[in-house]
C-alpha cells in the first residue's frame, strides 16, 4: 500500500481546506496540516530552501511503512548499534538477533556476513517486528526513522 493510498482520507481532508500536508518528524504515522508546523520539523524539509514538493510527491509514491513501537532499551540500544558503526539487524532460523555493520546475505539456514557482527541474543525476547522470515536485512536507521518509543512496546 502506498502513502498515498494509506493517508488518502487526512490528505483529501486537508487539502481541500486550502492547506499543503505535511508529514511531522516525531508524529510520522499521521499526516497534517503545514499550517502552524515549521519547515525543519516536516520531513519533507530538505534543508535548502527549495519547494518540499519534490520530497512530498515521492513520498506519496512510497510504500507505507508500519511505525514500529520500541521499548525505550529497544530505542537506546538501536541509537548505541548505529553509533558503534552497526547498520542492520535479523533474527535467524533459531530466532537469534544479530547486529551487522555491512548488509548480510540471506543464506537456506543462516545469515551470511560480509565483515563485522555481533550476536545480540541477550535481547532475543525484545524487537519482536524482526521476523526469521524477513528476506532482507533490517536497517536499523530505517527503524530509527520510523519509530514510537512507548512505555510497553506490546502496546
Amino acid at each position: 500500500m502506498l502513502n498515498a493510498e494509506k493517508f488518502k482520507k487526512e490528505i483529501l481532508d486537508i487539502t481541500e481546506g486550502g492547506y499543503y500536508f505535511a508529514v511531522s518528524k516525531d508524529r510520522q504515522n499521521i499526516a497534517r496540516s503545514c499550517d502552524g508546523l515549521k519547515c525543519e520539523n516536516c520531513i519533507f524539509d530538505e534543508g535548502d530552501d527549495c519547494s518540499c514538493n519534490f520530497p512530498r510527491m515521492k513520498w506519496l509514491l512510497s510504500e507505507y511503512k508500519e511505525t514500529a513501537k520500541l521499548s525505550k532499551l529497544e530505542y537506546e540500544f538501536l541509537k548505541w548499534s548505529e553509533k558503534k558503526g552497526h547498520k542492520y539487524i535479523v533474527r535467524d532460523k533459531i530466532n537469534h538477533l544479530f547486529i551487522f555493520k555491512d548488509a548480510p546475505i540471506k543464506r537456506e539456514n543462516c545469515w551470511v556476513p560480509e565483515s563485522s557482527y555481533c550476536s545480540i541474543a541477550l535481547f532475543d525476547n525484545l524487537f519482536k517486528f524482526i521476523k526469521q522470515e524477513d528476506e532482507e536485512p533490517i536497517a536499523i536507521k530505517d527503524i530509527l526513522e520510523n519509530c514510537e518509543v512507548v512505555n510497553d512496546a506490546e502496546e
